[in-house]
This record gives C-alpha cells, structure tokens and sequence, in this order.
C-alpha cells in the first residue's frame, strides 16, 4: 500500500470508529456507510433484501439530517461529512437498482418508456402551454414538437424525426453539460423553460408499491417545479399568479395607462429639476466638469479628491460616477503621503479603493438562470444565491452581511468579505464565481485550489502531511533542507476530505495553501549551510 492510500485510511479511521480492514475496503468500494445502522456494511449486504425500501430509507434520513443541519462556518458539525459517504452509498445502491430494473425490462422485451413520456409531454405543455419544456433522457436533454420548432432557429440545432411511443416525433437535443450554455440563449430570445428531470421509470410504480410497504412516498418519473421556470430572477421573490387570477384585459390596460402617465410626470419632473440646476450653475458661472476618467462600461468618474476628517483627523477617498457620490474610504498613510506631492492620479487612487466599479460587468442573465459548476461527482447547479444580513444576536456574526447558497438540497452560508460585496453589488463576478470563491473549500472543487500554488524546485518529497502524535490532528509542513522548515499548520477537515476522498487537490495545492508564504519567505533567505568540525577519534 502506497503512503497516499494509507493515508486515505487513516483518514477514514479518524471519522468513523473502524479498523484498517473496514477502511480499505472503503477505499475499493466494498464498503459503504450505512446511516440507518451508523455501521460500515459489506456491498453485497447492503444489496440483499428489499433494496428498494432500504434506499428509501437512507434517503429520509439524508433529508432529516440536512434539514437539522445549521451549516454555519466555523462549526465542527461532522454531520455534512457523514451525508457525503450516506450520498454515495445511496448512489451507489440507485446504481444497483437502474441496473436490475434494465435488465428486468430487457428480459420482458417491453418498454413502455416513450409512450410515457409523450404522454408526460402532453399533460405538463397543458400545465405551461406557454413554456418550452426540457425534457432530461439520461445523459442530454431533449425538445419536442412545437417547442422543437420553436427553438431550432434560436439554438443553432438540427432538428431530428425521431420515432418515440409509435409515432414520428420532432426532436431537438444536447447534451446535459451543455445547459448552462443553450439556456441563456432561450432566456435572451424571451422564452419561458420548464425543465423537466428524469427521476424514475414509471413502469416500477406499480412494483415499487408492491414491494415497499412501509413507504407511502410516490416519486414520479419527471418533476417540472415551478421554480426552475428560469424567466425569474434568482433568487425567487415573487411568485408568479395563476391563469384565473389574471386582470381583465380592460382593467390591465387602464393600469398600464395609469403607469405610463405617472412615468412621463415622473420623466417631466425630472428633465424640469435638472434644468433648474443647471440654470442655477449657469447663474453662478459654474462649467460642467469634465470626466476625471472612463470606467469600460462607459461610466464617468467625477469629483475625486481626498479630505480629511476633523473628529477623527483621518483621510479618506471618494469621488462621484455619473453624479452619484460614493461611499468615502479611509486612505493608508503611504497613499496619503504621496498623494499630497501630487504623486497619485485619480485612476490609480479610483483601482486602489473602488476597484470593482472599474471591472467589466457580466451579462445578467448570469444572475437570472442557474450557474453551473464542476463538482467532484459531475455539473453542480446553483439553484439559490443572494445576500442577507445576519439577524440572529445569539450567533457570533450578527449584524454581518453573509451570502447564502442552495445547491440541491444543500444550504450553506458564510460571512462575505467586503471585495466579494462590491463584486456580487456591482454585477462584476457571477454567482457561480462567489460560489467558488467562498464555498469553493466546502464544495472540495478543483478549480477552487487551482490558485494555490508553490514555488518552482519544490520536490513531492518535501511537502509532509501527516497526523501529529501530540494533539492528533492533521498538519502540513514543508522542508526545505539548508533553508529550514515551515511550522506544521493544521489543515481543515475540508480540506482533508478534498484531498484524500474526492481527489480534487493535490499535496502540492495544500501545502500552498497552508505554508505557502512561509516557503517563500524561506527561500528568499541565503541558505545556512553547516559545515562539519573536526573530531578526534577517542
């Protein structure tokens, strides 16, 4: 066994009260959690009986432990870790199942699946005869009939005549991976989506009944949830009204009517006050200021200048973008010296304090559809992403804007730095973007540890992670021979899962994370090198 997978067992080890046996085979997936029994039981266990309301089962308490499940930073709650493994043996156990039921069906040499789905077609374009609906059919999804025809055009697609159910049926697919880059397209062109998961075959309804008797649980095929239906923003603030709660058409005009004379008072008001302040200029001979500079999205900045405080004696920054003042920030003492030679020039100054309302901004529709990530196990789906400010006094981040994100059924929230506010404020990173940056460790995503990076020269050899016999938890450490070594810093149990169960970070990326500073500042220095004294031989 190398030192890479012993670790890995070890790792095991310290979460679930097993021995090496159990551990390794976890590590070769002859062993799986089993959250209904808290034990570690054989595949082929776990695989006997009534499988499907034993997956049932692990499925509940999946939903009962997220739903108990705070998620707050900082917490030491091994409950998360624990409905990873749940999560796979489930997988795992679905597998087994999807495998059994293909075989099931090919041995009856009937399968009634197309039919169903047209007819699930049927009833679901009656529900949302104005959506165009995406249907998921194993790895792509597909378009059908008038939503075919609709579509081809605005997607760029070939349109195929497919036979599904016994009839010749228009068809327009792609792969699943491929959502996050066909869907905005949709969006733009002013479409409405439903997307329809596949969840489960409708033949095994009937059997699934049948055999899990203690489970009153009916889970359909496909699931069109409301709130997929992408024309919304995210996250979702008002719900959409229903067909027979609509307005008259007569009373829906006269409102539009209303609004609209409000809108040209509001625009005549408005033109009338800014031409009564620049009468007033005009009078005092004032000239309209010309743009210190021009952001990359065609904003003007204005006004920037530094002032001093008289209560606190401190300086600040601030400057106006088109005309409105922004938020003065406190100068370092450096910037200030400088600044006061007439070093500095309103660019510079306008980076370094307000550097997001230089950014190019992203398109919106990244804040009105779903972002997509690569996770470990495949394409995650941001569902939810918003901002809130922490109102519980009981928690020790109260009174802190936190940013909150929902993937699946998974909610976590972290306080957000003041960088990412602007960012997420100003529309200059997409929700995915924040995601990575902010849940990117939590999530064990490879392009989360992508920016940790060592040094040049620094062999595999010289980077040690191991568990410490004093407190036994787990550090990190490098040694760089004639130059020294770094302190052991302790590393997250995140970050320990990410690099021994999920694979998504590599020795090299962890080391960087922990120690990487200190690497640098240790070869920067002249390497001490000890020479060897003389000694007589007694």
């Amino acid at each position: 066994m190398t030192a890479e997978n012993q670790a890995e067992v070890d790792f095991l080890k310290e979460l679930f009260p097993i021995d090496d046996l159990k551990a390794r085979q976890m590590t070769r997936e002859k062993a799986f959690f089993n959250p209904i029994s808290g034990g570690i039981i054989e595949r082929h266990t776990l695989l006997s009986g009534n499988v499907q309301a034993r997956a049932d089962r692990i499925l509940q308490w999946i939903h009962d432990t997220e739903n108990r499940s705070s998620y707050v930073p900082g917490n030491d709650d091994r409950n998360r870790y624990y409905l990873v493994y749940a999560e796979e043996t489930l997988s795992m156990i679905n597998r087994y199942i999807k495998l059994r039921n293909k075989a099931i069906s090919e041995m009856k040499k009937k399968d009634p699946q197309d039919t169903s789905l047209m007819k699930q077609f049927e009833e679901m374009k009656a529900r949302h005869p104005d959506a165009i609906l995406l249907f998921r059919r194993n790895d792509s999804y597909e378009i059908f009939r008038q939503d075919a025809l609709k579509t081809k055009n605005i997607l760029g697609l070939d349109m195929e005549s497919k036979e599904i159910g016994g009839v010749k049926t228009d068809v327009i697919g792609f792969k699943h991976h491929s959502l996050d880059m066909y869907l905005p397209k949709l969006v733009r062109a002013g479409m409405r989506i439903a997307i329809c998961e596949q969840l489960e075959d409708p033949k095994l309804k009937k059997a699934k009944k049948e055999d899990a008797s203690k489970s009153n649980k009916e889970i359909p095929r496909y699931k069109s949830d409301e709130t997929k239906l992408t024309n919304t923003t995210m996250p979702r603030k008002k719900k959409e009204k229903a067909p027979e709660q609509e307005q008259p058409k007569a009373k829906a005009e006269a409102k539009t009517e209303v609004k609209a004379e409000t809108k040209t008072e509001a625009k005549s008001e408005q033109k009338q006050e800014v031409k009564s302040e620049q009468k007033q200029e005009a009078q005092q001979g004032h000239k309209t200021r010309d743009a210190q500079m021009v952001t990359v999205n065609g904003d003007k900045i204005t006004h920037g200048h530094a002032f001093q405080d008289k209560d606190s004696q401190d300086w600040y920054f601030t400057a106006k973008i088109n005309g409105e003042q922004l938020k003065p920030q406190k100068m370092d003492q450096a910037d200030l010296a400088v600044y006061q030679r007439k070093g500095l020039t309103v660019p510079y100054l306008m980076e370094r304090y307000y550097p997001t309302k230089l950014m190019p901004k992203v398109p919106e529709v990244a804040f009105k559809t779903p972002n997509v990530l690569t996770g470990p196990d495949g394409n995650i789906t941001i569902d939810k992403f918003n901002v809130y400010k922490e109102k519980d006094p009981e928690r020790p981040d109260f009174g802190k804007y936190k940013f909150y994100a929902q993937i699946g059924e998974n909610k976590m929230s972290t306080v957000a730095s003041r960088q990412d506010l602007n960012a997420y404020f100003d529309r200059v990173m997409t929700p995915g973007q924040l995601v990575e940056r902010n849940f990117g460790e939590r999530l064990h995503l490879s392009s989360y540890y992508q920016q940790f990076k060592l040094p040049e020269g620094i062999e595999k050899e010289q980077i040690r992670i191991a568990k410490d016999r004093s407190d036994g938890k787990w550090k990190v450490s490098v040694d760089l021979g004639e130059r020294g070594k770094t302190e052991k810093k302790e590393m997250s149990f995140d970050d320990g899962f990410s690099l021994y169960k999920t694979k998504t970070a590599t020795r090299e990326q962890i080391a960087a994370k922990y120690v990487g500073e200190e690497v640098k500042s240790l070869l920067a220095t002249p390497a001490i090198k000890m020479e060897k004294s003389t000694s007589m031989k007694m």
